[in-house]
C-alpha cells in the first residue's frame, strides 16, 4: 500500500473507533495509540501510549506498561514544541520509572536512568507532584542501593518541599519516607514518630498517589511502624499493626504494595522467631511477586523462604541455597539489609556446626554496617557473633562476652529493647558461667523492668524463666 493511502486508512480507523466505539477508545488506549502512530500523528499517539502505560501500571501489568511507555518515548521526535515535548517526556519517564521499580528493581540501571532524566527535565519544566515523584525515585534508588547518606540528602529535599506546601498527601509521603530512613539508620524513636505522623495524615483519597510513589503510603507506613514497635519492645502492638497493613494491602489490589507488606511482615515474624508464620508470609509474598514480575521483594521473599525451610529440612543444603539467593540479591545492586541477610547466613552456619564460618559472616555484616550506617540490626549481629565464638572448639569466652556487651550497648543506642533483652540474656548466661549469679540477675532484671507489654512473647518468657532459674 502507498504510504499516503496507509496513513489515510489508519486515520480513518481512529476516527471510526473514537466516534462510533468510544468505550473501546477509553478502555484500549494502546489500540488508538497504534493507529495514531501508523497515521503519523505522533503527539496524539504519545498521549495514548502514556494513558495505556498508566492503565497497565494501575493493574500491576508492569511489563506491558514499560512497552507502552517506551513506544511513547520513541514518538517524541514528532512533537514540534520544545516545552510540550519536554512535558510529555517528563510524564513518560516518571510513569516508566514506577513500572521499572516493580519489574526491574529500585536499583536497576534502567530505573535510575528514568529518574535521572526526569530530574534533568524538571530543571526547566514540571509541577510540584512531578518533583515529588522524581525525588522519590532518586531516594529509593539510593536507599535500596545501601547509600544511606545520599538517601538522607534526598529526604531533606523532600522534607523542605513538603514544608513549603499544604497538601496532606505529600506531607504524609515525606513522613513515611523519613520514618523508613530513620528505621534503617537505627533511630527508632524518630522512626516511630515519623511513621505515626504519616498514618495520621493518611486518607483513602491519597491512594491516587500510589502510582507515583511505588507502594501505597498507608500500608507502607503501617508495616514499617509494626517493625519499629516490635524492636522497641511492643510485640503485641507490632503484630496488630502488621495485620492491619496486610488487610489494607489486600483490599488495595496493588501488587507492589502487597509485595512490600508481605515481605516486611515475614521479616517481622523472623525477628520474633515465629518461623512458621514467616515461611507462610514469604511464600505468599513470593507467589504475588512472581505472578506480577516484581523482582526486588521477590528476591527477599526467596531468602526468607530458604531460611525458614532450613529449620525443617537439611540445614547444610539450605546454606548453599541461601548463599546463591544472597548473591542474586547483591547482583541486583541492592545494598540495603545485606548485613541482616549475612547475619541470617551466620545463624544457618552456626546451626550447621560451622561456627568459624558463622563468625566470618557476622564480621562481614558488621563491616557492611560500618560502611553504610544501617545500624538497626547491629545488636543481633553482635549477639550472633558472640554465639559463634562460644561454639568454637576452644570457646573464646572473653571475646564472646565483649560481643554481648557491644550488642547491649548498640541496642540501647538505637532503642531496640527487644534486642537488648536477647543480648542481656546471653550476657547473663556468661555471668552464670563465671559463677556470678548476682550480676546475671541484675542484668536481666534491669532490662525486664523496661517492658510494659508482651509478657507472653517467646523472648520474654525465656528471659523470665531463666531469671527464676538463677534466683
Amino acid at each position: 500500500m502507498l504510504r499516503s493511502q496507509r496513513i489515510s486508512l489508519h486515520a480513518r480507523i481512529v476516527s471510526v473507533i473514537e466516534n462510533q466505539f468510544p468505550e473501546i477508545a477509553e478502555s484500549e488506549p494502546e489500540l488508538i495509540a497504534h493507529h495514531y502512530s501508523r497515521a503519523e500523528l505522533g503527539e496524539k499517539a504519545i498521549r495514548c501510549w502514556l494513558k495505556a502505560g498508566a492503565n497497565a501500571l494501575g493493574r500491576s501489568a508492569n511489563l506491558e506498561a514499560i512497552n507502552h511507555l517506551r513506544a511513547g518515548l520513541q514518538q517524541l521526535y514528532a512533537v514540534g514544541s520544545d516545552d510540550e515535548r519536554a512535558r510529555l517526556e517528563l510524564e513518560l519517564q516518571l510513569t516508566l520509572g514506577q513500572a521499572l521499580i516493580a519489574a526491574r528493581g529500585y536499583t536497576a540501571a534502567e530505573t535510575t536512568l528514568a529518574f535521572v532524566r526526569a530530574e534533568q527535565l524538571l530543571s526547566r519544566i514540571g509541577d510540584v507532584g512531578q518533583r515529588y515523584s522524581t525525588l522519590y525515585g532518586i531516594f529509593v534508588g539510593h536507599l535500596i542501593g545501601g547509600h544511606i547518606d545520599s538517601a538522607s540528602d534526598t529526604i531533606d529535599r523532600i522534607g523542605r518541599l513538603a514544608s513549603d506546601g499544604d497538601d496532606d498527601g505529600y506531607a504524609c509521603l515525606a513522613h513515611r519516607l523519613s520514618g523508613s530512613l530513620a528505621f534503617f539508620r537505627g533511630d527508632l524513636r524518630s522512626a516511630q514518630a515519623q511513621l505515626q505522623k504519616a498514618i495520621e495524615l493518611y486518607a483513602p483519597a491519597q491512594r491516587r498517589l500510589a502510582l507515583h510513589f511505588g507502594p501505597d503510603t498507608g500500608p507502607a507506613a503501617l508495616i514499617f511502624l509494626s517493625m519499629t514497635e516490635w524492636l522497641r519492645g511492643n510485640p503485641q502492638s507490632a503484630l496488630r499493626t502488621a495485620q492491619i497493613a496486610i488487610d489494607d494491602a489486600h483490599r488495595l489490589e496493588n501488587a507492589l504494595t502487597l509485595g512490600q507488606v508481605l515481605t516486611l511482615a515475614a521479616q517481622l515474624h523472623y525477628k520474633a522467631q515465629d518461623y512458621e508464620s514467616m515461611l507462610r508470609l514469604a511464600k505468599e509474598g513470593d507467589d504475588n511477586c512472581e505472578q506480577n514480575g516484581i523482582r526486588y521483594f521477590g528476591a527477599i521473599c526467596q531468602l526468607y523462604q530458604i531460611w525458614g525451610q532450613a529449620w525443617s529440612s537439611h540445614v547444610p543444603h539450605c546454606v548453599d541455597k541461601f548463599r546463591r539467593a544472597l548473591a542474586a540479591y547483591e547482583d541486583m545492586k541492592c545494598g540495603l539489609q545485606v548485613a541482616l541477610f549475612r547475619g541470617m547466613l551466620g545463624q544457618l552456619l552456626l546451626a550447621a556446626n560451622d561456627p568459624r564460618g558463622a563468625a566470618n559472616e557476622c564480621e562481614l555484616a558488621l563491616s557492611n554496617i560500618t560502611i553504610n550506617g544501617e545500624r538497626w540490626w547491629a545488636p543481633e549481629i553482635y549477639r550472633t557473633l558472640g554465639d559463634a565464638l562460644l561454639a568454637l572448639p576452644n570457646a573464646e569466652l572473653a571475646e564472646a562476652e565483649n560481643c554481648f556487651r557491644r550488642a547491649v550497648a548498640a541496642a540501647q543506642q538505637t532503642g531496640a529493647l527487644m534486642l537488648e533483652l536477647r543480648a542481656s540474656a546471653r550476657l547473663a548466661k556468661i555471668m552464670v558461667r563465671r559463677h556470678d549469679a548476682q550480676e546475671a540477675r541484675r542484668i536481666l532484671a534491669s532490662v525486664l523492668d523496661k517492658f510494659d507489654e508482651g509478657v507472653d512473647g517467646g523472648d520474654l518468657r525465656a528471659a523470665l524463666a531463666f531469671l527464676r532459674e538463677i534466683s
